[in-house]
């Protein structure tokens, strides 16, 4: 048996066509490792052939400096001739040399340097002053710091790489070597005989790989196991940073450097990747774990996720969370330890006793264990507890659901700040822009409540649409939400004097309906040319029944935005109240409207049932008013009561294109011309709430965001949106229930994504703001409703007979030990990895190929996204799966003695 480098037995391998393509991948890695020692070699020999040819430099300049001063000796020969004879003197007792002509005559000058050289050179070898490898050790030729650190460099380079301890060579052939070649050196070398220095070898050209044919046998520094990058294959952090947080997961990276993976391989999985997603992972794991010199290239295991997930081709930005959701589910499939996928009905539960939740829990879970069975669910899955009361008939639902990732909302989103067009339908009043804010999770409903509240109008009393040009482009519900509607769209509040939807029976005495204006002339492609918004006009059930009544009504309507309300009006019969006839204040009961002034059509209702809207598409086949009172006259016998418009229609007034430009100015698509026109004559209206709010956020500051705080926001009761309506049972139709959340179970290793990027139809958006999470013991004691159930029981003393707690009374508390993420914005973002090495204890920061050591407070700041947590227990975690990698771990260690 042979066993991983980190001690762990692996299993031999078995020659299978798998084999050979595994042995020419190792011959390919074995190449590329050849290709970078030959670059690291020649890098190395330049450096050496630099640091010697500097040495000859010096050893010139010291022969030029020994030349001037041997002449200068010369010429005082006679000076220094007592010198002479006791330099002799001395090296003849050193030596024991008799006679004296063995030495020969030498210049003072020269003993001198010779006697320097010599003593250099005479240092015996031991561990604290073994002599540099690149220099000769003398006085006279020292060098630089720079000099001294790039030749130590060197040095390390040629310790590290296992080269032989410098061998002992005479002295004739260190000063071979050093081309040191005065006359006073090879005196006294000829004098004094062989010495004993330490040198190291120098490389030639013949004993190089290139010449030899062979890999060399130094490299880079090896790093320690787990310390090792990956590189970049294009856009591919979200890959590297999402393998090293898993690669520092304990529990897991012992399940596949075991080996034990193998035995629960599982090829007939149907949504598998036929054991490619494992094998892949598995190999890159072990990869990680084992000393190497250089960062990794997952270029293999890039493949087999292109092959499986496309999703992930090319060089485009993606999601980290997304990637670690299909490699942990590939993971879970090739790893199933269920065989097949048996049919299991939804489980739902409506009402009950105490027990009955946890029995249901339990049944629920349960049936999500015979369906998934792996390493994956007794390590990643936890189970939520979904509540659903219907606003109706209250009817209350509760189902359990696993869960792999706990996605938490942060609580700091901006308010939906927006001006609403508020048009009062009382024509003495004003039409104002109304700057509003509001949560971005507040709906329809809650905006016209704070109209209510502002302008004293019922909620049912409104109606709110988004007008686009001069015509209506949404009718929005109550439950819509305000902040899927962009800062630039324009949103129009109309009031009523009556509730804007019939009631349950569907009776009502009024009927409201939307006006459009066009004028009568050349129309293009059929379609009318639309000018001004959309008005909502109120007609009483029994006027609906006169053509007459209802132009009359219209008429009314279009006082406020004219230019001359009084020319709508017979000026013979009608008569002012006192108040200022421009602002439309008509004596009702005498007045009488000028005819001819526009045709009325009436369209039917729209795709959405009401209102037609440009969604619908342009105006085009609609009757006139005239012909559809025509036809109720001829029918009037059988339905003498049936009113000429309904609810659903839309009307469309036709103005004059003679009498359009008087009441109404110059209409022209043109804005520098629509400024002109009474449409465009708003008063803006700031709510002394609006103004208070807006003072107090210039001065309030950034709120301080923790885990606990996103924790309460994802647990906070939520009333579903018109997208989403869940269907009662019992009430037999979509409601917009209300919806909580709440932690039921929580798995061994807590992956928490902070839900920093959000979408609507029109765009998306990142939030940076800062969030604080505890590095060691998060309490989830109090959050997780089984474990506060398993408490409660223990504490009266009553069985936890369906309650999967562990340990009894331990608590919920789990460490931090890595964080993935993401800088910068959606287009232009670059994620990385913290973990901490479970070998060591030690944070390292992963980004791509650059490994460093870090402090683990560093991992938290304003972009991290995804959070790993382990659950903190005297006991082993994962269940099952350690179960049976302890047991395979024992038998392959009882099979190797």
């Amino acid at each position: 048996m042979s066993f991983h480098s980190s001690g762990l037995p692996v299993s031999s391998p078995v020659h299978t066509a798998q084999t050979f393509e595994d042995e020419d991948a190792t011959l390919e890695v074995l190449m590329e490792e050849y290709i970078r020692s030959i670059e690291l070699y020649s890098s190395l020999k330049k450096r050496v052939e630099a640091v010697v040819k500097e040495k000859e430099e010096r050893v010139r300049r010291q022969e030029e400096r020994a030349r001037l001063a041997l002449l200068a000796a010369e010429q005082n020969a006679a000076r220094f001739k007592d010198t002479k004879r006791i330099l002799k003197e001395r090296i003849r007792k050193a030596k024991g040399i008799e006679d004296e002509e063995t030495i020969g005559p030498i210049s003072p000058v020269a003993s001198v340097l010779s006697a320097r050289t010599f003593n250099s050179y005479s240092v015996p070898y031991s561990q604290e002053n073994s002599p540099n490898v690149f220099k000769t050790r003398t006085e006279s030729s020292r060098s630089s710091d720079s000099d001294v650190d790039t030749e130590n460099e060197a040095s390390s380079y040629m310790a590290e790489q296992g080269s032989p301890k410098p061998k002992q060579v005479p002295i004739n052939h260190a000063i071979k070597l050093n081309s040191v070649r005065n006359e006073g050196i090879d005196k006294l070398r000829s004098a004094t005989g062989p010495k004993t220095v330490v040198m190291a070898p120098r490389t030639t050209f013949f004993d190089s790989p290139l010449r030899i044919g062979r890999v060399p046998t130094y490299s880079t520094p090896k790093r320690r196991p787990g310390r090792v990058g990956l590189n970049n294959l294009g856009n591919t952090c979200f890959m590297n940073s999402v393998l090293q947080c898993l690669a520092h997961s304990p529990e897991l990276t012992e399940y596949f450097l075991t080996g034990f993976y193998r035995q629960e391989l599982n090829p007939s999985s149907p949504l598998g990747t036929k054991e490619t997603i494992a094998e892949a992972f598995g190999d890159l794991l072990d990869k990680i774990w084992r000393p190497t010199s250089h960062p990794l290239v997952p270029r293999e295991f890039e493949q087999q996720l292109h092959r499986f997930a496309p999703q992930f081709n090319g060089h485009a930005q993606h999601d980290a969370q997304e990637f670690l959701a299909f490699l942990l589910d590939g993971l879970h499939e090739d790893l199933n330890r269920a065989p097949q996928k048996p049919y299991v009905g939804n489980s739902d539960r409506n009402g009950g006793d105490e027990q009955e939740p946890i029995q249901h829990a339990l049944t629920a879970w349960d049936q999500h264990k015979r369906l998934n069975d792996s390493t994956i669910v007794d390590l990643f899955q936890g189970q939520y507890k979904s509540t659903l009361i219907c606003p109706e008939c209250k009817n209350i639902s509760v189902t359990f659901d696993p869960f792999m990732f706990l996605t938490l909302p942060l609580p700091v989103q901006p308010p939906w700040e927006h001006i609403i067009n508020w048009v009062p339908y009382d024509l003495t009043k004003r039409r104002l822009r109304i700057p509003v804010q509001l949560s971005r999770d507040a709906s329809i409903k809650d905006l016209k409540s704070l109209m209510k509240r502002w302008m004293g109008t019922p909620v049912e009393n409104q109606i709110c649409v988004e007008t686009i040009g001069h015509s209506i482009y949404k009718k929005f519900g109550d439950h819509d939400a305000v902040g899927i509607i962009p800062e630039q769209d324009t949103i129009v509040i109309y009031e009523l004097p009556c509730a804007a939807q019939p009631s349950a029976n569907g009776s009502s005495p009024w009927i409201s309906v939307a006006v459009y204006h066009s004028s009568d002339g050349p129309k293009v492609n059929d379609s009318p040319d639309l000018f001004g918004i959309p008005l909502y006009v109120a007609i009483p059930l029994e006027e609906a029944r006169s053509e007459e009544a209802i132009y009359a009504r219209l008429v009314e309507r279009y006082s406020p935005w004219t230019n001359h309300p009084q020319q709508l009006f017979n000026r013979f019969s009608t008569t002012f109240s006192d108040e200022e006839p421009s602002k439309g204040t008509l004596d009702h009961e005498e007045r009488t409207v000028l005819e001819g002034l526009f045709v009325i059509k009436v369209y039917p209702p729209g795709q959405n049932g009401y209102s037609f809207t440009s969604k619908d598409g342009p105006l085009r086949s609609g009757e006139t008013l005239a012909q559809r009172a025509n036809n109720a006259t001829a029918s009037s016998a059988d339905h003498p009561e049936t009113p000429l418009i309904s609810l659903r229609d839309t009307l469309l007034c036709e103005w004059d294109s003679n009498l359009l430009e008087f009441f109404f100015g110059p209409i022209s698509n043109k804005d520098e011309k629509e400024k002109s026109t009474p449409w465009d004559r708003w008063e803006l209206y700031e709510h002394p709430q609006y103004t208070a709010a807006a003072r107090a956020k210039k001065v309030r500051k950034e709120p301080e965001i923790t885990l606990e705080d996103c924790l309460d926001e994802f647990t906070k009761e939520e009333t579903l949106g018109k997208d989403d309506l869940w269907y009662c049972p019992r009430c037999k139709k979509h409601q917009p229930a209300t919806k909580k959340l709440e932690l039921w179970k929580t798995p061994d290793i807590l992956v928490v994504q902070l839900k920093r990027f959000g979408s609507s139809s029109l765009f998306r958006h990142k939030i940076d703001a800062f969030v604080d999470f505890p590095i060691e013991g998060l309490d989830l004691t109090e959050r997780v409703e089984q474990s506060l159930i398993a408490r409660e029981r223990s504490e009266e003393c009553k069985p936890i007979e369906g309650l999967e707690v562990q340990n009894e009374g331990e608590p919920l508390i789990y460490d931090l030990y890595a964080v993935n993420e993401h800088v910068g914005w959606l287009d232009s973002g670059h994620y990385s990895a913290y973990a901490r090495n479970f070998e060591n204890n030690i944070w390292y920061h992963f980004d791509d190929t650059r490994v460093t050591p870090i402090r683990a407070k560093d991992s938290v700041n304003p972009n991290a996204y995804l959070l790993f947590y382990r659950r903190r227990s005297e006991s082993p975690l994962g269940g099952i799966t350690h179960d049976k990698v302890a047991e395979y771990r024992k038998s392959q260690a009882e099979g190797g003695r």
